[in-house]
């Protein structure tokens, strides 16, 4: 159940811009799975909250990618931005709000992205394990709709 060690240049076939076959589905599960590992516990499960609020800001710098004309410059721009994320997930690991596994995924993508075709890979693997989220953390007990 350990986390699987992916990086951007395992998103794609060899040689190749095509996102691998099995990225959004295979590996996304493996992933989720991992985050509700019995063996990686903080204090309580890992909630759906906390690994939902590093996508929003995920996807927010994704939507000012989007938005922009000159995709490469916005880029560049929201890079520090992006790895900012890194010290987020370190620091939210430090209070027992994130697992090892949530933090790794974080830190092992967002330190390795370095083109924009890899950070828009990211923000689609992240959404695939997100969705894959909800089945593993109602395994879990989790609870979903905490305030």
């Amino acid at each position: 159940n350990r986390y699987p060690d992916i990086t951007p240049k395992y998103y794609f076939k060899p040689n190749s811009d095509i996102v691998k076959d099995d990225l959004f589905s295979v590996t996304a599960d493996k992933i989720a799975k991992s985050f509700f590992n019995n063996k990686d516990r903080i204090k309580g499960p890992i909630t759906e909250s906390q690994i939902r609020k590093f996508y929003d800001e995920v996807l927010r710098l994704r939507l000012k990618l989007d938005s922009a004309n000159d995709k490469e410059k916005k880029f560049a721009e929201i890079l520090p931005y992006l790895r900012m994320l890194i010290p987020k997930v370190i620091y939210s690991k430090s209070r027992n709000n994130v697992n090892k596994s949530f933090e790794s995924f974080i830190k092992m993508n967002i330190e390795n992205i370095t083109k924009v075709r890899e950070f828009e890979v990211f923000c689609d693997l992240f959404e695939a394990v997100i969705a894959y989220t909800k089945k593993y953390s109602r395994e879990e007990g989790v609870i979903h709709n905490e305030k």
